[in-house]
């Protein structure tokens, strides 16, 4: 037997690889049969267990033997009779070691964390599941070193950096993995983009989201995030690098490897939090030169599909918030699943997607044409249009004949040309006048009476 089982029936003759792996079933047995043992001989070549109770003809022997060119540890005594009842549930088991707990919960534990990754919730299954009651040292101990077999430690992580980058590529064909370390060999930077994300950004917004989050682990370190909109309007994961702080080296090196994945799209905007406000003496004459469009929102020349923030840069670093407290390697591995399940998601929901647009903008439309249905459409011209709603107004120019104008619903298919909206303010405070204003010069006609001469009435109104 090479791993340890509770559920198997133990006998005569049986295997095992190891003399730790024997004590390891042993102790699992117990526990699910609700009974202790005490060690009678132990050494490197005989084991002999009893039952802890006197009297109980339980017991066992076990013994170390060659097979082959290896080592084997053989059961070659065992006597399974309790003529005592066990029907008691021991609450205090003298087997229930951290490790013994560790294999009861280490199936439960996953990569990135669940319901078992704190000692308070192992203490409850524990109790829940096998009947045992255990103090929260002795489940914080069996939590750490299940999460240390599960994800290795962040010493042995870095150590295995290499062959990780070389495996991803092996699986992930057009993805981009480079490190750097130093003169001593020793971790800079290592940087990460999967060939789906890769593949993907051709068909994403031209806007790309750069920030850095501090990682939370014994050795530190920040990771850094790429981040852009697909035609869902859902956040797309680009690239991660790990390197040891946001300074100018670690930023200038990660922007360096974004230019293989950025490619020939031009007009591309970088939208980032790094550059904040400073008050440095001087600053203005050092930017001023640059160009105001190359470090202001308000002069970029270049679309921002209306993002003026680094919201999306955030909701990502909330959604990395559990693998930012992983060995490096793990940590990487966590960020791959999670774009994985993301990208698997969004394609089968697209498989299943009748209309021509995506959910997002078909709901945008949607609004939209219905908002329309209210809309008064006055024409001006054979290019200019004036459409009215309850609170404002707007021109809309067509430039060209090629075009399919619905004035019921306001419906404008543009097949050549571009569209341009202006809104136009009416400045008007208070409730409109509904009666005709006379100019200055317009004098109201009087009336007089052609019987008698008065002013203000004829013949007929008067009689």
């Amino acid at each position: 037997m090479s791993k340890v089982d509770s559920n198997f029936a133990l006998k005569v003759q049986d295997m095992f690889s190891s003399k730790y792996l024997f004590k390891q079933c042993i102790q699992a047995i117990t526990l699910k049969d609700n009974f202790q043992y005490v060690i009678v001989k132990s050494n490197k070549e005989v084991m002999i267990l009893q039952c802890a109770i006197e009297n109980c003809k339980w017991s066992l022997r076990a013994s170390c033997c060659i097979h082959g060119d290896r080592s084997l540890w053989v059961l070659t005594r065992f006597d399974f009779e309790h003529p005592y009842s066990v029907d008691v549930p021991l609450t205090d088991h003298r087997q229930a070691t951290f490790n013994v707990i560790k294999d009861l919960i280490k199936n439960k534990i996953s990569l990135a964390g669940s319901k078992l990754s704190t000692p308070k919730n192992i203490v409850h299954f524990i109790c829940d599941e096998h009947g045992l009651s255990i103090s929260y040292q002795k489940a914080w101990r069996a939590c750490k070193v299940a999460l240390d077999d599960i994800r290795g430690s962040l010493e042995d992580s870095y150590k295995m950096l290499p062959r990780f980058a070389y495996i991803l590529e092996l699986n992930n064909l057009g993805s981009v993995v480079e490190y750097k370390v130093d003169a001593d060999d020793r971790f800079l930077y290592f940087f990460m983009a999967l060939s789906a994300s890769i593949s993907g950004w051709q068909h994403c917004c031209l806007v790309i989201f750069i920030d850095g989050t501090s990682l939370k682990n014994k050795y530190g370190g920040t990771l850094l995030s790429a981040s852009t909109l697909d035609a869902n309007y859902q956040i797309f994961p680009l690239a991660f690098c790990v390197v040891d702080s946001k300074n100018d080296s670690s930023w200038t090196w990660f922007c360096n490897q974004m230019k293989r994945i950025i490619g020939g799209r031009n007009e591309v905007v970088i939208v980032s939090n790094r550059h904040k406000k400073s008050s440095a003496p001087g600053i203005r004459e050092e930017l001023e030169p640059i160009g105001f469009a190359k470090w202001s929102r308000a002069y970029s020349p270049r679309r921002r599909y209306n993002v003026m923030t680094t919201n999306i840069s955030e909701s990502l670093n909330s959604a990395m918030l559990k693998a930012k407290e992983l060995p490096i390697c793990s940590m990487l591995e966590v960020l791959r699943m999670m774009l994985q399940i993301w990208f698997f998601e969004r394609r089968n929901e697209v498989d299943y997607q009748v209309t021509n647009f995506t959910k997002t903008i078909e709901g945008t439309l949607r609004d939209q044409i219905e908002r329309s249905r209210s809309m008064k459409v006055n024409s001006v011209n054979n290019m200019k249009y004036q459409a009215i709603d309850e609170t404002s107004q707007y021109v809309i120019y067509l430039p060209t004949k090629h075009f399919e104008f619905t004035m019921k619903h306001l419906s404008i298919k543009l097949l050549r040309g571009r569209m341009t909206m202006d809104i136009i303010s009416s400045g008007i405070v208070g409730r409109p006048k509904k009666v005709r204003i006379p100019s200055r010069m317009k004098f109201k006609r009087r009336i007089k009476c052609g019987r008698y001469g008065r002013v203000g009435h004829n013949c007929k109104r008067y009689f």
